[in-house]
């Protein structure tokens, strides 16, 4: 799902931890999201397209 969607993390997580509560095992949630720092202090991030951070924060950032 859409890790950068808080609401629809926030209901998901709900209905799954209810589930869970109510007998029917475990569940995995992967929430994706964009990572708009480097790997380490100092990336140069030159492996990314340019632009990409930035339309990432104008448009997908929560």
């Amino acid at each position: 799902m859409d890790g950068l969607d808080f609401f629809a993390v926030y209901r998901t997580a709900g209905e799954l931890i209810a589930q869970m509560r109510a007998g029917h095992g475990p569940v995995l949630l992967e929430c994706k999201t964009v990572r708009f720092y480097g790997h380490f202090e100092g990336d140069t991030q030159v492996y990314r397209p340019t632009g990409e951070v930035a339309k990432a924060r104008a448009n997908q950032d929560c």
